[in-house]
């Protein structure tokens, strides 16, 4: 369907574009959009990857990020073009 007052398509079905892993339940997703990229943070950090809509990690807990063990991600804001999360002690880009 057409949104007429904006003038933009949205879908007129709700559809399954991607399901979260088992290891991030309990936890309160948040999504972010950064440049056009659609991101997914539970815990990990996921990129909704194009077309397929797989989420793919690009920052897990465990990983040592310059020296610094991170811990899951518990936050994600847009700052600009990029995207900055915490994981409730250091902030990371």
């Amino acid at each position: 369907a057409k949104d007429e007052l904006t003038d933009q398509r949205r879908p007129t079905v709700p559809m399954l574009m991607s399901a979260l892993p088992a290891n991030a339940a309990g936890v309160e997703p948040q999504l972010a959009l950064v440049g056009g990229r659609l991101y997914v943070v539970a815990g990990t950090v996921y990129a909704v990857e194009p077309g397929s809509h797989r989420l793919v990690p690009v920052l897990e807990p465990g990983t040592t990020v310059d020296g610094v063990r991170i811990g899951a991600i518990t936050s994600a804001t847009v700052d600009g073009s990029e995207l900055v999360v915490s994981d409730g002690t250091t902030l990371f880009r």
